[in-house]
């Protein structure tokens, strides 16, 4: 596989790994997130990544899902962007 793709899972991995971090010892309630100016931005600026890294990707030529497990990140994706919009 491609380094630049492994690079660019890498960095949603991460992204995820922290935005979940962030709610480790609370319940992910919105309205708590929407009033911490911090957390939201955190939140934000990892999903900035995934954004970022998602558009790179699509830059190269595609791989197996299986191959990268991307679907499962996209699927965490769409249920984080429902929760934060």
């Amino acid at each position: 596989m491609d380094e630049r793709i492994l690079k660019w899972l890498f960095d949603v991995k991460i992204a995820i790994t922290e935005i979940e971090s962030y709610f480790e010892n609370s319940e992910m309630d919105f309205f708590k997130y929407k009033e911490n100016l911090m957390l939201k931005r955190a939140v934000e600026r990892d999903l900035e990544i995934i954004g970022e890294a998602g558009y790179f990707g699509v830059m190269v030529p595609p791989v197996s899902v299986k191959q990268c497990h991307f679907e499962r990140y996209c699927n965490y994706i769409k249920k984080l962007m429902l929760f934060v919009l």
